[in-house]
């Protein structure tokens, strides 16, 4: 192999992505930002929280929001059943969890395959990836965690 060659390979490394499912509607979130996946048995019911708030989850003695990503991004919410996951979430040291329907696998998505359309449809989505004629909404981990730290941070102030 030329060094030329060896350049060119290295500049269109796949990414890692978990992908998962919300509706009808494939996602992917890059495996950096994923800490763990968990049962859905430990979310708690809380009073009073946003629409778009599952509950809270005690994680490693941390108790986190838990986003039922069907509300967030406006679709309609039905009952949780055995397919459903709780994806625990990090970004610069803060942490969510988020209420998928199914989690799917973890694929390799070329950036050049990553395209910015349909950009309108949420300020989480990143770009679309597109990996066997199947379309992923990349899911912007820093903004999701950011958005939802400076929400609690917020309601807790209100509280106080």
């Amino acid at each position: 192999m030329h060094q030329g060659d060896h350049q060119s390979e290295t500049q269109h490394i796949e990414h890692m992505y978990l992908t998962f499912k919300v509706a009808e509607q494939y996602y992917a979130a890059d495996i950096n930002h994923i800490y763990e996946i968990i049962s859905t048995r430990a979310i708690e019911d809380v009073p009073n929280k946003p629409s778009h708030i599952q509950g809270v989850i005690t994680f490693r003695d941390q108790i986190m929001p838990t986003i039922n990503l069907r509300a967030y991004f406006s679709e309609p919410v039905t009952e949780l059943d055995i397919s459903n996951c709780v994806v625990v979430l990090h970004h610069n040291g803060n942490m969510i969890s988020v209420l998928v329907d199914k989690v799917d696998e973890v694929l390799e998505i070329n950036p050049t395959k990553i395209s910015n359309r349909d950009m309108n449809h949420h300020p989480v989505i990143t770009g679309i990836g597109r990996v066997e004629n199947i379309d992923y909404a990349i899911i912007g981990i820093a903004t999701m965690v950011s958005e939802t730290s400076d929400d609690i941070q917020a309601r807790i102030t209100e509280l106080a």
